[in-house]
């Protein structure tokens, strides 16, 4: 699910001409291609969450926080997925 948000809010962003975004920037400082940087940092984020997890892991109300903050974020998330799905 975050790979086709990130792909397609890039997307929009890379449609419109924009060059001054973090992807573009890393792509061009790591002489990637766009998408590639793109697929990396979907995929670093998914593994930061898995670590962020183990952290706080059996932590109590930090634990339900952060898996609030996330539940939150995939909501927000979700609810523009089918927006973009039809702007992409």
């Amino acid at each position: 699910m975050y790979h086709f948000y990130l792909h397609c809010r890039f997307y929009k962003e890379d449609l419109a001409g924009e060059t001054r975004n973090y992807i573009q920037i890393r792509a061009k400082y790591e002489n990637k291609d766009t998408l590639q940087v793109l697929n990396d940092v979907a995929k670093e984020t998914v593994e930061a969450w898995a670590r962020i997890s183990k952290v706080v892991e059996d932590k109590g109300k930090i634990e339900d926080v952060c898996k609030e903050i996330v539940q939150g974020y995939w909501y927000a998330t979700s609810s523009l997925r089918l927006v973009i799905y039809i702007v992409c």
